[in-house]
């Protein structure tokens, strides 16, 4: 507020901060008064609060930054004003290490406040710090890489004297053994992919199948940890230990299997509320992909979202598949590429263990059996994540006969709907407008047709030399021969046949003729 507004209704506050003999140059930091006289250690004080020297100047440098580090800033007007978003962004940018950036949130136009929030997150002042991205990660596929390799460099720059030891996992699944078979909890990695394959929303993955998919359960990778640190804090190694824990060079799998395990599971235990029967193609060809993913997935998820909109509910399978093939692509690179990575320190480390230990901390994944574990690792995701119970199993299987139906009932209405449109078909199946049988054959020079069969294209053309009476239902005459009679039916009738065929021993030609 002016302090010389006629518009105040009482005393300006600055007043009463001692504003009104505050030398030039000094900015109010919110306590009264000028700083005080001499250039004892009370002056000191004074200016380092207010960020000034005790020359009167406010300091140069980055001293304004810095004193954000040990305040906390509120702010009003942050997701609605023009000046608040540019501040915000501003704090965040120049004052990275503020200790906290309060924003005060109110309803407003109908909207809650955490819809304001994600609105103004969404605003394009935001696009510098997504663009920022790429160059950071580089040739790494995510930010979930990036961090890894960021944390493994922290722990081998800054944990020299420290005991460290680095286990690396790569796909972590669901357990093998322990606590339960199958036991997970979240949609993550492959478990999201399994539970869309078994309800039929993504039939169609960019995915090599001879990729080796190199799932891990996740409690051979917990055993993993203590044995690890057991190794580390007897044997003292020098050096920091690397466990790259994976599944490529002791017990192979491929993708293509993997699907195939996951497929053959749910039809066996069909999932609840399925969309269409279980079904994975996986395919390596980008365009196809594309072109499968565009009439197998989003074609019918759009027609579905058309029938929920007649019958008064909220559209949401488009959404679904849209989010279904982002995932997709954010996981092809894993899919489609294999890696075989050395597992010397993991062996070692099992030689270390004696019998007993070896059992209550296995590590040994070369006896995992595949498709066991893939099928406890679908019925999990549909007892834990999913929170069915294998009592609704018969409805389910119900529903998969009933979507299995629908199926094929589609298939042989479209198979119809191609023959009558685009199949041609021959005269001995449905009569065109201009077939029928009123003419007959009366005697020599009429022309007819016939086809070899029902429903077929091939078809013979004959000229009658006699009156064939017993072709009248038979062949459809459609014509006759009215000049050069003679020299057709001479020419026809006397020439030399094939007697193994039936047909004529040589090509007879027209050269021309008119209708």
């Amino acid at each position: 507020m002016d302090c010389t507004s006629k518009r105040a209704s009482r005393p300006c506050p600055c007043r009463s901060w001692g504003a009104s003999s505050a030398k030039p140059g000094w900015s109010l930091r919110g306590l009264a008064g000028p700083p005080p006289s001499g250039a004892g250690t009370a002056r000191a004080k004074w200016c380092r609060a207010r960020g000034a020297t005790e020359g009167g100047r406010p300091r140069r440098g980055c001293e304004g930054s810095k004193w954000f580090q040990s305040h906390h800033v509120r702010l009003t007007g942050a997701t609605g004003g023009f000046l608040g978003k540019v501040l915000l962004e501003k704090l965040l940018r120049s004052c990275s290490k503020v200790n906290s950036v309060d924003v005060l949130v109110r309803q407003k136009a109908g909207q809650t406040p955490q819809e304001r929030v994600e609105e103004d997150l969404s605003e394009r002042i935001d696009d510098d710090l997504v663009n920022i991205t790429p160059k950071l990660i580089g040739d790494r596929p995510n930010t979930y890489i990036y961090i890894k390799a960021l944390a493994e460099y922290v722990a081998q720059q800054e944990g020299a004297k420290l005991n460290v030891e680095i286990v690396r996992p790569s796909i972590v699944g669901a357990s093998w053994k322990e606590s339960f078979r199958g036991w997970i909890d979240n949609f993550n990695g492959p478990s999201g992919l399994f539970i869309v394959a078994g309800r039929g929303i993504l039939g169609t993955r960019c995915t090599s199948n001879n990729a080796l998919a190199d799932l891990v359960p996740v409690d051979v990778v917990v055993n993993t940890r203590p044995t690890a640190a057991w190794y580390s804090g007897v044997n003292r190694p020098r050096n920091i230990m690397v466990y790259n824990f994976t599944m490529g060079s002791t017990n192979p799998f491929h993708w293509g299997k993997v699907e195939y395990h996951v497929i053959s599971t749910f039809k066996r235990n069909p999932l609840e509320q399925a969309f269409r029967p279980p079904n994975v193609n996986l395919m390596s060809n980008h365009l196809l992909y594309h072109y499968w993913i565009a009439v197998s997935h989003k074609a019918p998820a759009f027609l579905y979202d058309i029938y929920l909109r007649m019958t008064g509910r909220s559209l949401r399978m488009i959404k679904t598949i849209i989010h279904l093939h982002k995932a997709m692509v954010f996981l092809k690179y894993f899919t489609s590429n294999s890696w075989v990575w050395h597992t010397d320190s993991v062996n070692m480390l099992m030689y270390q263990l004696n019998p007993e230990d070896k059992k209550t901390f296995s590590i040994d994944v070369g006896q995992l059996h595949w498709a066991e574990y893939i099928e406890n690792y679908c019925m999990g995701t549909k007892k834990y994540i999913l929170n069915v119970e294998m009592s609704g199993l018969p409805a389910a299987r119900k529903h998969l006969n009933k979507l299995r139906n629908i199926r094929y009932g589609f298939n042989i209405i479209l198979e119809i709907l191609i023959r009558c449109m685009f199949i041609a078909r021959s005269t001995c199946g449905e009569h065109f407008p201009d077939e029928n049988f009123k003419l007959k054959h009366y005697g020599p020079s009429w022309v007819n047709i016939a086809s070899a069969g029902e429903d077929t294209s091939s078809t013979h053309f004959f000229i009658t030399t006699v009156k064939t009476a017993w072709l009248d239902t038979k062949h459809m005459v459609f014509g006759k021969v009215l000049e050069g009679v003679g020299l057709v039916i001479y020419r026809l009738a006397w020439h030399n046949t094939n007697e193994g065929e039936g047909g004529p021993g040589s090509v007879l030609r027209w050269s021309s003729a008119h209708t």
